[in-house]
C-alpha cells in the first residue's frame, strides 16, 4: 500500500508540465551524442579530434566549451528527470542507496568507461589488447593514468602528443563516480548515525514513540504535514531583505527499541528518521528535544502512543525532565555565556529563519479511557512553557463520528441514538456537548436537540456521565440526554420515526449483522457500527447500509489535534472578521495548501496566548488551577484583575511581533472609511508588518524599529486606539477563561473558583418593556438569520415542552443561531424568510405578539403546542399562531413603531 506521501508525489507528477519530460529526453540525447562523438574521435585518432583549437563543437584536446556543454546536458537531463521525484531523492527501500544516487554513479561510470576504452584502444598492442585497454580504463577510477600508453611519454608514436579530450573527460568522470560511490557506501553503512545527527541538529521535530500498526498511519500523516508546512506562504513571509534563509523543515523522528522491525524500515521509507533506543531514557531524548546548545526546545509535538499506557506516561515524564532542565539552563546563563548564546542564536535565526515562529511544545500521551485522559490533562496544567495532553482512541473516534453526523451538506440530525455502555459512548456524549457549547459561543446553529442512550445499562451510563459534566453547560441550553434501557435494536425500532442516526458502540461479534438489519427495516436511519478491521471512519457500505468504524490515531485523515490546539482554533474562530487579514484566514489543516490555512506564525501565536494566560493568571489572581466539580462555589474576577491579565497578554503580543520585525504605527484613518477600504488598508499594513495596536498599554507609546512610519495622533485619537486594544485584550482573556471553565478547569482561591466576568454590555442590558405592557399585543419586526433545508420526506420533532409536531415533505426545516429548530410550512416560508446564501436565510416581515401570563394550548400549522407562562404568542397577518420561548423571542424580534392589529 502506498503512503500518503506517495499519493502527493503522484499528484505532483501528474501536474508536471510535459515540456519538463521532453527536456530531459532532449538533454539526454544530446549528452549521449557528445559522448559518442568524443569516443569516435579518440578511437579513430581523427585529425579533428587531435588537431589544434578548432570549432567549439569539436572534441579537440583542451576544448573547455565542449566539456562544459556535455556536463550541462547531463545535469539538465538528470535534474529534469529527478526534480519532480525529489521526495525519493535521498530515500530508498530497505536501507539501500536511492535510485537517484545510483543513477549518477552508473551514468558517470558508463560514460567514463566508453570514453576511456575508446581513447586507449588504438594504443593497446601485443597480447589481449582489449583486456589491456579495459585495465587501463579501470585504473582511471582509482586516479591512475597509464602514461606509457598515451600522452607525451607513450611508447607508440601514434599515441604521443596531447591527451585526447575523451580521456580527460573519462578521468574526471571516473574520479567523481568513485568519490560519490564511496560517500554513498559510507552513508548507507552509517545510516542510523546519520539519521540521529539529522534529528539532533533539527530545530523543529515531531517525535513518535510506540511504533505499531496503529501508529504507522500517524507517522505518515506527520510527514505529509511537515512537507506542507515547509511550503512558502506568499500571503505571509519575511520581507525580502530578511529572507536570507528558509524556515527549517519539520523533521519526523521515530524512537523505536527494535532495529530490525519491519515497521521501522517502513517508517524510514516514508521519510522519517528512525532512532534505536529507549524513549523513556531522558538522556536519549535530550539531544532531540532541545537545540541551541540545550537552551531552546526543538520539539513541536511528541506523541507517546504505545499500547502500554505506563510507558507513554514514562516517556512524558522523561521529556518533561529534559525540557525543564533546558528551561533552567537558559535562565541560569549570565555574563559572557549569555552574550555568546544570544549572538549565536541571532546568527542561527538569520540563516534559517528559525526565529520567525517560536515553537510551543506539546507533549501528548495516549491513554485508553477518554475520561481518564481528560482528568489527566486537567491535573497537568502547569506553569511551564509547554503543554501536556492526553488522547485516546475512543475520543478520536467520537470526534470523527460527531463531525460526520453534524455536516452541513444535508439537514443535520436532531435526535441521535447511542447504543452501548463502552467508553466510546461517554466520549460521544462529551464530544457532542463540546461541539454544542462551541456552536453557542460562536453564534452558530445548534442542530442536535436530543440524545437517547440505549442498552441494558443505559441509566447507569447517563447518570455517571451527568455527574461529571461541565458546570459551564448551565450557561447554555444543552442537548437533552436521556436513557432508554433495553435491547438497542428494539429501542431503534421504537424511535425510528423521530431518530435520525444510530451509533452502536457495542463491540460484539454480531453487531454488524444487527446494524445491517436495522438499516433494512429503517432506511432513513443512518447507522454507525464498529468493525475491528476498519481503520477510522469508512464510507457508507452500499451492501449493508452501515458506516463502519474502527480504532485509529488519526483525526480527519491527519495527525490528531491536541486539546490545547483545539482551544487555540476556537479562539481564532471567535476573532475572524472582514477587517483583519489574519482573522479572515480559516485555521485549516497543516495538509491544506498555504493559501487555505492560517500561517504558522498566527497558529503558534494563538497557542502562545493560551500558554501565557495559563502562566500569568494564577500569579496575578493569587490562585491555582484546579478542576471544577458540580456545585463548586464561584466568583467573578474583578475588572481590575481582568485588566492586569489582559495587560500581561498585550505585552507578550507586542514583544513577539517586535522580535519578528514588526513596528507600531500612528495611523489617522481617513474620514468616512468603508469596511472594504479598511480591509485593504489592514492588508497593506500587515504586508509591511506594522500595526496601530503595537504600542504600550497605558500611555500608548509606539513600539518597533521604524520611527519613520510614525505620524502625530491627536490626544482623542490616541485614546480611541488605546481603548480598542484594551477591549480587544479583555475580550480575549474573557473568552479563554470561559473556554477553560467549560473544560472543567478554573483558578481556585480560598476554596472559590474564579470565573470570567460577564461582558459589560450584557451586564447593563435591561428589558425595554414592562411585564404589564408585554402582555398586550404589539407589532414586532422579525430580525436575524436562520439556516433552512427543504424536506424531502415528513419529519417529526419535539418542542422544549415535549410536544411532538410534524412537518410534511416540501416544508422547510429551520435552525436558528440559538440551536432551536422547527418546521415551517411551505406556504408560510416565503412570507417569513428570504434567501441569502445556500442554506442561510434572513428573517423578514412583522407579526403581532404578546407575552402569556398563563399556560395555553396553541393550535399551529404543525399541530397542538403547549405554551408556558412567560412564552410569547406570535400571530402573523394570515392568522397563523405559534408560541416562542422568551429568550428566543428577545433575540429574534424587535419592537416596531407600527400600531398593533386588533
Amino acid at each position: 500500500m502506498g503512503t500518503a506521501g506517495d499519493a502527493i508525489d503522484t499528484a505532483e507528477g501528474g501536474r508536471r508540465a510535459v515540456w519538463v519530460t521532453r527536456l530531459s529526453i532532449v538533454a539526454g540525447i544530446a549528452a549521449v551524442a557528445l559522448i559518442l562523438t568524443a569516443a569516435v574521435g579518440a578511437w579513430s585518432r581523427a585529425p579533428w579530434a587531435l588537431a589544434d583549437p578548432g570549432p567549439w563543437w569539436m572534441p579537440y584536446p583542451g576544448n573547455g566549451w565542449y566539456a562544459a556543454t556535455l556536463l550541462l546536458c547531463m545535469a539538465v537531463a538528470y535534474t529534469a528527470h529527478w526534480g519532480p521525484r525529489r521526495r525519493r531523492f535521498w530515500r530508498s527501500r530497505s536501507g539501500s542507496a536511492p535510485a537517484s544516487i545510483l543513477s549518477i554513479i552508473v551514468g558517470l561510470a558508463s560514460a567514463s568507461a566508453v570514453l576511456g576504452v575508446s581513447a586507449f584502444a588504438p594504443c593497446a598492442r601485443g597480447e589481449l589488447p582489449a583486456v589491456r585497454s579495459l585495465t587501463w580504463t579501470i585504473l582511471l577510477f582509482v586516479g591512475n593514468l597509464e602514461t606509457s600508453a598515451i600522452g607525451p611519454g607513450a611508447v607508440l608514436e601514434q599515441c604521443t602528443g596531447a591527451i585526447p579530450l575523451a580521456l580527460t573527460l573519462a578521468r574526471f568522470g571516473a574520479i567523481v563516480a568513485t568519490f560519490i560511490g564511496a560517500v554513498t557506501v559510507l552513508l548507507v553503512v552509517s545510516r542510523e548515525q546519520f539519521s540521529q545527527l539529522q534529528a539532533r541538529l533539527s530545530p523543529d521535530v515531531d517525535i513518535v514513540t510506540g511504533l505499531d500498526a496503529l501508529s504507522m498511519p500517524l507517522v505518515r500523516a506527520l510527514i505529509v504535514e511537515a512537507r506542507r508546512r515547509h511550503e512558502p506562504d506568499h500571503w505571509f513571509t519575511r520581507r525580502p531583505h530578511e529572507r536570507f534563509g528558509r524556515a527549517p523543515r519539520t523533521r519526523v523522528v521515530v524512537i523505536h527499541p527494535q532495529r530490525d522491525d519491519p515497521l521501522a524500515s517502513e517508517a524510514v521509507e516514508a521519510g522519517a528518521c528512525v532512532l534505536t533506543g529507549d524513549p523513556t531514557n531522558a538522556l536519549m531524548l535530550r539531544p532531540i528535544l532541545t537545540t541551541r546548545w540545550g537552551t531552546r526546545s526543538s520539539v513541536r509535538r511528541l506523541y507517546a502512543v504505545s499500547a502500554d499506557q505506563q510507558q507513554n506516561l514514562a516517556v512524558l515524564d522523561a521529556a518533561h525532565q529534559m525540557l525543564e532542565t533546558a528551561q533552567k539552563k537558559a535562565h541560569d546563563l549570565a555574563g559572557i555565556a549569555l552574550i555568546v548564546r544570544r549572538a549565536l542564536n541571532a546568527v542561527g535565526d538569520f540563516f534559517t529563519a528559525g526565529g520567525e515562529v517560536p515553537l510551543v511544545s506539546r507533549l501528548i500521551a495516549r491513554l485508553d479511557d477518554p475520561r481518564e485522559a481528560r482528568d489527566w490533562r486537567l491535573r497537568h496544567i502547569t506553569k511551564d512553557a509547554w503543554f501536556e495532553d492526553a488522547i485516546s482512541v475512543d475520543d478520536l473516534l467520537a470526534g470523527a463520528l460527531v463531525a460526520r453526523l453534524l455536516t452541513e451538506e444535508a439537514p443535520p440530525p436532531t435526535h441521535l441514538l447511542v447504543a452501548g455502555d463502552t467508553p466510546l459512548t461517554v466520549a460521544v456524549l462529551d464530544r457532542l456537548l463540546w461541539r454544542d457549547w462551541k456552536a453557542a459561543t460562536l453564534d452558530r446553529p445548534r442542530h442536535l436537540q436530543r440524545v437517547t442512550v440505549c442498552g441494558p445499562r443505559a441509566e447507569r451510563v447517563v447518570r455517571g456521565w451527568s455527574v461529571r459534566r461541565s458546570p459551564a453547560d448551565a450557561t447554555i441550553t444543552p442537548v437533552v440526554v436521556e436513557a432508554q434501557e433495553g435491547d438497542w435494536e428494539l429501542v431503534a425500532d421504537q424511535f425510528a420515526a423521530s431518530a435520525d442516526a444510530l451509533i452502536v458502540t457495542d463491540p460484539s461479534p454480531d453487531t454488524l449483522v444487527r446494524a445491517s438489519r436495522v438499516t433494512r427495516l429503517h432506511p432513513r436511519l443512518l447507522v454507525f457500527a464498529p468493525d475491528p478491521d476498519a481503520g477510522g471512519l469508512s464510507d457508507l457500505d452500499s451492501a449493508t447500509g452501515v458506516v463502519r468504524f474502527g480504532p485509529t490515531l488519526l483525526s480527519n485523515g491527519g495527525a490528531p489535534e491536541d486539546s490545547w490546539t483545539s482551544l487555540a482554533r476556537l479562539q481564532h474562530a471567535r476573532w475572524r472578521s472582514p477587517g483583519d487579514r489574519a482573522a479572515q484566514r480559516r485555521w485549516g489543516s497543516p495538509t491544506d495548501p498555504p493559501g487555505d490555512r492560517l500561517p504558522e506564525f498566527y497558529r503558534e501565536d494563538n497557542l502562545r496566548q493560551l500558554r501565557n494566560i495559563l502562566q500569568v493568571a494564577p500569579a496575578l489572581l493569587h490562585a491555582e488551577w484546579a478542576p471544577v466539580v458540580g456545585g463548586s462555589p464561584t466568583a467573578a474576577i474583578t475588572a481590575d484583575e481582568l485588566d492586569r491579565i489582559a495587560e500581561k497578554e498585550h505585552v507578550r503580543w507586542v514583544q513577539l511581533r517586535v522580535a519578528s520585525g514588526w513596528s507600531g504605527l500612528d495611523l489617522i484613518p481617513p474620514e468616512g472609511e468603508t469596511a472594504s477600504v479598511k480591509a485593504r488598508r489592514r492588508k497593506r499594513e500587515e504586508e509591511r508588518r506594522v500595526s496601530p495596536y503595537l504600542r504600550g498599554w497605558d500611555e500608548g507609546e509606539v513600539a518597533g524599529k521604524h520611527p519613520e512610519l510614525l505620524t502625530k495622533l491627536a490626544p482623542e485619537q490616541r485614546t480611541t486606539v488605546i481603548t480598542e486594544l484594551h477591549e480587544t485584550n479583555r475580550d480575549g482573556v474573557r473568552d479563554i477563561l470561559g473556554a477553560l471553565y467549560h473544560w472543567g478547569i478554573a483558578p481556585k482561591r480560598d476554596g472559590v473558583w474564579l470565573v470570567a466576568p460577564a461582558d459589560a454590555a450584557e451586564q447593563t442590558d435591561a428589558p425595554s418593556q414592562t411585564l404589564l405592557d408585554e402582555q398586550h399585543p404589539h407589532r414586532y419586526d422579525r430580525t436575524g438569520t436562520a439556516w433552512a433545508w427543504l424536506l424531502t420526506e415528513p419529519r417529526e420533532w419535539q418542542t422544549d415542552t415535549g410536544d411532538t409536531l410534524r412537518g410534511e415533505a416540501g416544508d422547510w426545516w429551520v435552525v436558528t443561531p440559538d440551536g432551536s429548530a422547527r418546521t415551517v410550512a411551505a406556504s408560510e416560508f416565503p412570507q417569513l424568510y428570504e434567501q441569502v446564501d445556500a442554506q442561510l436565510h434572513r428573517r423578514h416581515g412583522s407579526v403581532s405578539a404578546r407575552r402569556l401570563d398563563a399556560p395555553q394550548v396553541v393550535e399551529s400549522l404543525e399541530g397542538s403546542v403547549n405554551a408556558r407562562a412567560g412564552d410569547w404568542l406570535v400571530t402573523d397577518d394570515r392568522g397563523n399562531s405559534w408560541p416562542v420561548p422568551d429568550a428566543q423571542f428577545r433575540a429574534s424580534y424587535r419592537r416596531s413603531e407600527e400600531e398593533p392589529r386588533r
